[in-house]
């Protein structure tokens, strides 16, 4: 029983850290105060030198650096510059003295997750900002392609990890995505002022909120948060979220969930992305395939070198071939016609013979629009074509029969007025 119990204790979680310090007795105090720590392993490897340092980043795999700017090769900010380029992605805490703030600061500014001053370090503090620096690189990785960085905001913190929250705040602010933090209930912790003007809200209105008021289907919250609570993290989940004027949008939340210090989850951050329009336009396209689809006439779409880039079932049924079958091939295989008024700058409409797959011919009706992009160049050819064939033949034969019919009565009034004139005069 005693041999499970002692099982049991053993951290799951592990934490590799690499500490870049020069001063061994502080170095040792750092190895001190995460040994103490009962749910995380930390394994930490100490270097002296920033040389080392970058081999040791080179060589080997950490989820966090611990820094100090002040080390026997290299001093200052290229310090971290340097340790940056090589971390690739490891988030950076840096260690300095009290005198060292503004350097630190740039740091931050830099790339740096936090910044911690030695005289002041204690364990639960190292800890927290440890967790904090994964956590934020985390999120930053995961939401990069929205160009800022989501704010975590901790229900208990210690001054410095205020302090270093408050350095972000501006980040937050100015971003041009919708940044929410909530808690695991729902209630609102922070927005961002982009937040503000897609809802239509006050910050002191939202931050009496629970996000569950943004959802139009109650049942749409519940799916986010038994999916989040589940995968720890949504991408690109699709819902419809109400304005405060009841505007009603589609939306797409990208959102993860917030660790607390005890390693459970105290609440969900993330970004929202208002899609409406695109949703619009998706529905138009749709409208519009649709009818691409099913119209009777023969669309085709060409490149500037004759090639078929697309065309649809009427096409299909007017030529005779698949459209697998003529994509990437020139209109050469229909006729040789468009090849010699594709590049004009207005429409052109007219008639063209073409070909069919069995070889039989054929006639047209075809309008040629040329698509030009945003500077008035053409790029490709858009057709419409209806199939005449049979109205134009039918018209050849119904000539065929005037002018035979023609033919037929001059001649019958030409025999007539033989007769009439060969005739003697009757007396009366």
């Amino acid at each position: 029983m005693q041999s499970e119990s002692i099982i049991q204790k053993v951290p799951s979680e592990l934490i590799r850290v690499l500490l870049l310090e020069d001063n061994p007795g502080y170095a040792e105090l750092i190895r001190i105060m995460l040994h103490k720590v009962s749910d995380t392993r930390f394994d930490v490897e100490n270097v002296k030198r920033l040389s080392d340092g970058l081999q040791s980043l080179k060589n080997k795999n950490y989820d966090v650096v611990l820094l100090d700017l002040k080390l026997p090769d290299s001093q200052g900010i290229d310090t971290f510059d340097k340790v940056s380029a090589q971390a690739q992605g490891v988030p950076i805490i840096v260690l300095t003295v009290t005198d060292n703030d503004q350097l630190a600061f740039e740091a931050v500014q830099k790339g740096a997750q936090d910044y911690l001053v030695k005289e002041r370090v204690e364990r639960k503090s190292l800890v927290h900002s440890i967790r904090y620096a994964i956590e934020r690189k985390h999120a930053e990785e995961m939401l990069k392609d929205h160009r800022t960085y989501l704010e975590e905001q901790v229900t208990e913190r210690t001054a410095e990890l205020r302090e270093s929250e408050e350095r972000y705040r501006t980040f937050f602010e100015q971003s041009k995505d919708v940044i929410f933090v909530t808690s695991r209930e729902g209630a609102v912790l922070n927005v961002n002022q982009a937040a503000l003007e897609l809802f239509g809200y006050t910050k002191d209105e939202m931050m009496t909120m629970n996000a569950r008021e943004w959802y139009v289907d109650s049942a749409d919250h519940k799916r986010f948060q038994r999916l989040i609570e589940l995968e720890k993290s949504v991408q690109d989940f699709e819902v419809t979220l109400r304005k405060k004027d009841g505007t009603k949008m589609d939306c797409l939340l990208t959102a993860t969930v917030r660790q607390a210090d005890d390693g459970g989850i105290s609440g969900y951050q993330g970004i929202i992305r208002d899609i409406t329009d695109r949703k619009r336009i998706e529905t138009q396209l749709r409208e519009q395939a649709l009818i691409f689809e099913n119209i009777s006439d023969g669309i085709i779409m060409i490149d500037l070198e004759g090639n078929i880039m697309s065309w649809n079932p009427a096409a299909e049924r007017m030529f005779g071939y698949y459209q697998d079958e003529v994509f990437q091939k020139t209109i050469d295989i229909l006729t040789k016609k468009v090849m010699h008024v594709k590049l004009r700058s207005d429409r052109w409409i007219g008639e063209i013979d073409f070909v069919r797959e069995d070889g039989t011919e054929g006639i047209c009706e075809t309008t040629l629009i040329p698509l030009c992009d945003e500077g008035g160049n053409i790029i490709a050819m858009f057709g419409v074509c209806r199939d005449v064939t049979d109205r134009k033949q039918s018209a050849e034969q119904l000539q065929r029969s005037y002018d035979q019919l023609r033919e037929t009565f001059i001649a019958t009034v030409n025999i007539l007025s033989l007769i009439h004139i060969s005739e003697p005069t009757r007396p009366y």
